[in-house]
């Protein structure tokens, strides 16, 4: 759009319906100090419940992105028994095997990789500058000031919990800040100035 007086105004929207799709307790198990023995160790995927309320686990809350109580820590499939395994099944201590029956802390959990989504993103930028030519100087001679405004609505928009990704610790305990945002994605309302000379 251009104004009078040689000046004019841009816009630019950004919207995503997510901004990425992660996983939880995708952690690699030697960054623990846990080896690489893949039949020995606890692993860092959980299992989700298919129980009512569950279809989807993201709450949208940023203290609790994601519902808890939909993950488990790994359990055996239905229908397969500890016994039937070709390594021992490690059930954890007892609070684990009394809150989370059938568990299995060296399987895989079922809930697949990349399969959560992330919080939307909302984005509009801003700019209105206006040329100033100098004639008396040269006929193309121009000094342009430059007013930008990035998030203009200062929409915070939150990143998905990466760093808290983690449901359970080694032992099968639940980690009750497991889901909670703590950064954003993009950063807060932003204005600069500029003023640029074309000769």
């Amino acid at each position: 759009m251009r104004l009078q007086c040689n000046s004019h105004l841009s816009g630019e929207l950004r919207l995503a319906n997510s901004q990425a799709k992660y996983s939880v307790g995708d952690r690699a198990e030697r960054s623990r100090g846990l080896g690489t023995r893949w039949d020995r160790y606890p692993k860092d995927w959980p299992s989700r419940l298919g129980t009512p309320g569950c279809a989807s686990p993201i709450t949208g809350d940023p203290s609790h992105y994601l519902n808890l109580a939909c993950f488990t820590p790994p359990a055996l499939p239905a229908g397969v028994s500890a016994a039937s395994l070709p390594f021992p099944c490690n059930p954890g201590p007892p609070a684990v095997v009394a809150a989370y029956p059938n568990t299995c802390l060296n399987l895989f959990g079922n809930n697949g990789r990349n399969s959560l989504i992330g919080p939307n993103l909302t984005e509009f930028d801003f700019s209105l500058f206006k040329n100033n030519y100098i004639p008396k100087i040269s006929e193309t001679f121009n000094v342009q000031f430059r007013t930008e405004f990035f998030n203009v609505f200062n929409h915070p928009n939150l990143q998905p919990p990466f760093d808290t990704n983690l449901m359970f610790n080694a032992n099968g305990t639940p980690i009750l800040t497991a889901g909670k945002i703590n950064f954003t994605a993009t950063d807060a309302r932003q204005i600069q100035f500029g003023l640029k000379v074309v000769w």
